[in-house]
């Protein structure tokens, strides 16, 4: 027996995932300075927010999976005050912390979400066959985020750092 709403819970969770992975480094920008007054402060304002909107969506009976929903819209909005603050208390290149992070990491999301539903909806759904479209789309999910998501200096790091390694077939892979 799956609970009712699981689904859409475990989704939200995932997005909710990956806007959160664009949060803590702008946590490193902060501890880094020493500057956390302000942080701390627009930090816990954000950690009760999810929790007071919470309450008011299941006092007007809304469906469950909005707290997961409201969860993931009020990070989004941490993220981006947050990389407000630190433009201004650690002089952020904003533009260049978008181009460089936010838009590899959206870009690699939409790619793998597209790669998933398409490889889904092409074959029939049988166990084994869960487990092999798993394991191509895993590869997909690297092979994207090396790609897509690294600049050229960092898949040369990566290379170099393959290379060294016990992982050192990988290294080939990596141009």
């Amino acid at each position: 027996y799956v609970p009712r709403y699981s689904a859409v819970f475990v989704q939200i969770l995932l997005l909710n995932t990956l806007v959160n992975s664009l949060h803590q480094q702008l946590d490193v920008v902060f501890m880094a300075t020493g500057k956390i007054k302000i942080y701390n402060i627009c930090e816990c304002i954000f950690w009760l927010l999810p929790l007071l909107l919470s309450y008011v969506s299941l006092r007007l009976s809304l469906p469950y999976h909005y707290i997961f929903i409201i969860l993931m819209v009020v990070e989004m909005i941490d993220v981006l005050v947050i990389t407000m603050i630190a433009k201004r208390i650690a002089d952020l290149n904003v533009k260049q912390y978008f181009k460089s992070v936010i838009v590899p990491c959206i870009v690699v999301a939409i790619v793998i979400i597209a790669s998933w539903f398409m490889v889904e909806s092409a074959v029939e759904k049988t166990f084994v066959l869960r487990i092999l479209l798993a394991c191509v789309v895993d590869v997909l999910l690297l092979a994207y985020m090396v790609y897509i998501g690294f600049s050229k200096t960092e898949r040369m790091d990566l290379k170099n750092v393959l290379s060294n390694g016990k992982l050192s077939f990988l290294a080939k892979f990596i141009r």
